[in-house]
């Protein structure tokens, strides 16, 4: 388990998910000769309107995921790779070798240690492909972006920042050649950009014509993910790569 975790929401059948992975997780389901995911599941004793957890629970659940990262220290190979939580209840996804009952049996003896005030429920299937981290849990290029949003307002508010204060943001955009770029700037032309530099990467890639621009904006969370996912979208139309976002430090 890597020190590189992440949270985004999604919709998963239409209702609105909570997904918290191990970003690094995939390089160690590598090594398993026959992987096979074990879902364990509780409900939430209180959850939202939205069907996630409150701040309330928060101290409780906090203790039901640190019992389950402990299971890597069992000799067995078990390894936890992020959890869902929606409609009131949370799933934890974690990663063994072999369709070993014997296994489930050992998990189950070692959360029922640790773990009284939740009822649990466990399912097993063989999962060759690791579908349920790779395909289920991992974000989206999009989705993606908004943990990488997380994390520097995470820096900004470190530093005391007002995300509620507009600024200019820079962006910055990567396209495979100066043609795309110059579509991918009449697409934008109505986004009140204020200034723009174009330039190469030093090295051959695939995407080295950057575009670096400039947009006055707030960079609250919900502000900076509307104009992020619009930029990804219009980027991708463009056969753009859409390279993140950096802003100055606005103080209370």
């Amino acid at each position: 388990m890597s020190d590189n975790w992440g949270n985004y929401f999604t919709l998963v059948a239409d209702k609105l998910t909570s997904v918290f992975l191990d970003l690094e997780a995939g390089s160690a389901l590598g090594i398993l000769a026959d992987p096979h995911l074990i879902l364990i599941r509780i409900s939430l004793k209180s959850s939202n309107p939205d069907g996630l957890s409150t701040d309330e629970e928060f101290p409780e659940l906090c203790l039901v995921d640190d019992a389950i990262s402990e299971l890597a220290q069992l000799p067995r190979p078990y390894i936890y790779v992020g959890r869902i939580t929606s409609q009131g209840e949370r799933t934890f996804f974690v990663y063994t070798e072999g369709d070993s009952r014997s296994g489930l049996d050992e998990i189950k003896a070692s959360l029922a240690q640790k773990i009284s005030d939740y009822p649990l429920f466990f399912a097993l299937r063989k999962d060759p492909d690791c579908s349920g981290y790779l395909q289920f849990l991992s974000p989206s290029p999009e989705e993606m972006q908004t943990i990488q949003n997380q994390r520097i307002i995470q820096t900004l508010l470190q530093h005391g920042d007002d995300l509620s204060q507009p600024r200019p943001v820079d962006h910055f955009v990567y396209f495979p050649s100066p043609a795309k770029r110059e579509e991918f700037k009449q697409k934008i032309a109505n986004l009140e950009i204020g200034s723009w530099q174009e330039s190469e990467r030093g090295e051959e890639t695939s995407k080295e014509y950057c575009l670096n621009f400039v947009k006055v904006s707030a960079v609250d969370l919900p502000t900076i993910d509307k104009i992020v996912i619009t930029l990804c979208r219009l980027a991708q139309e463009s056969n753009g790569e859409y390279d993140g976002w950096g802003a100055p430090i606005v103080k209370k």
